[in-house]
């Protein structure tokens, strides 16, 4: 009893202080795009992102838990478009779909034209309160 409790108390810890870097804020996962990266990649505007974000597959596996009780999710990304992608950045949101607050993302580096990669993001929700979650493409860099 004591553990969970401690489990929970980190947890809620954990997701107070990602919503206050946040900024508190929801926005759209949808139409965020990322800056280019260091390495010179080139950001894909809105249209490209949303074009690219049609073409990509997302295949989740499943989620486990990680040494603290904190759930990640696994999966797979396909790039079915014709054009070899330095990144994709997805995010994963728990509550309904598109009122869900985010609570992780992953860069998946160097994606080729219809190649596939494996991914695992890293949550802030407790494993045993697992709801429903999406996952989102919110950046791209070719």
């Amino acid at each position: 009893m004591k553990n969970s409790f401690a489990r929970l108390l980190l947890s809620l810890v954990l997701l107070a202080f990602i919503l206050l870097a946040a900024g508190c804020s929801s926005s759209s996962l949808e139409s965020t795009v990322k800056s280019p990266d260091a390495g010179g990649g080139n950001a894909l505007g809105s249209k490209d992102l949303n074009d690219i974000k049609g073409m990509l597959g997302l295949e989740v596996g499943g989620h486990y838990p990680d040494n603290y009780g904190l759930s990640r999710v696994y999966g797979t990304v396909t790039n079915g478009s014709k054009q070899n992608l330095k990144s994709v950045t997805l995010a994963i949101s728990f509550g309904k779909r598109g009122q869900g607050i985010k609570v992780g993302e992953v860069e998946v580096k160097n994606l080729p034209a219809g190649e596939k990669k494996s991914f695992d993001i890293a949550t802030t929700v407790n494993a045993s309160n697992q709801g429903e979650y999406s996952i989102n493409l919110i950046g791209a860099t070719r």
